[in-house]
């Protein structure tokens, strides 16, 4: 309360600096050299609303007050938000996106939905799996402890030729051996240096397909009773879905 009369304060000194005495006299003419007043004045958005709103309380109560204590106007300012007035957008205050419409919203509500409990866990578990082939904890990187790099090479390709598998391929160079996909896989430090060259004869020997990069994961998740794609997650791509 002390606030509020504190607001309604400066609109009456304002009011009686220029000879008004009676909220009777009051015209939208001295409604808008009031606002320009407040509008200049060196105080925040914040404060510059409140003074705003004053007025426009004492308009709304206006039903409840005598005739000659009533402001013989419209709505203030034509109606407009004292946040609007205050010019709130210009320090970032208050919303002033218009309401999005309820089919549009639900439908954003329905994918948002799909997202999270469909899609997210493919998401997720290709992330975990991807940090740990990074990092040499992944159990099928199991077999390369103490190994050289033409052993788990020489392991690598037999397994992959045994279960119809790809070597992983690098995404700047379509066809091309990505050979840090294939260093990861190994559990040696990712890096397109880190594979010897007989490592990498072995590799280029191997007459082995090349998908186009390193596939993680697996699509479990489905949109309307199909996969949500066609083809599993790539290294790549992850941090376009996790937003890292």
């Amino acid at each position: 309360m002390y606030l509020w009369f504190k607001r309604l304060r400066v609109f009456a000194t304002w009011l009686e600096q220029r000879g008004v005495d009676r909220l009777l006299d009051v015209t939208d003419k001295h409604l808008d050299l009031y606002l320009d007043h407040v509008r200049a004045m060196q105080v925040s958005t914040n404060t510059r609303r409140q003074l705003l709103g004053a007025v426009r309380a004492i308009w709304a109560y206006a039903p409840q007050l005598p005739s000659q204590h009533r402001m013989p106007v419209g709505a203030p300012w034509k109606g407009r938000s004292p946040g609007d007035l205050a010019e709130d957008i210009k320090t970032g205050r208050g919303n002033r996106t218009p309401r999005i419409a309820a089919e549009t919203m639900t439908a954003l509500l329905d994918w948002a939905l799909r997202i999270v409990e469909d899609i997210g866990p493919d998401v997720r578990d290709a992330w975990r799996e991807f940090r740990q082939l990074s990092t040499g904890t992944h159990r099928s990187q199991r077999q390369c402890k103490g190994l050289t790099q033409t052993e788990r090479m020489s392991l690598f390709l037999q397994a992959t030729r045994e279960k119809g598998g790809a070597l992983p391929g690098d995404p700047q160079h379509p066809g091309a051996i990505g050979f840090t996909n294939l260093a990861c896989l190994l559990a040696l430090p990712p890096s397109s240096e880190t594979l010897s060259g007989d490592a990498r004869s072995l590799a280029e020997a191997a007459g082995l397909p090349v998908v186009a990069d390193l596939p993680v994961g697996r699509i479990t998740g489905q949109v309307d009773g199909r996969p949500w794609r066609e083809r599993p997650l790539e290294a790549s791509e992850l941090p376009f879905f996790v937003g890292s």
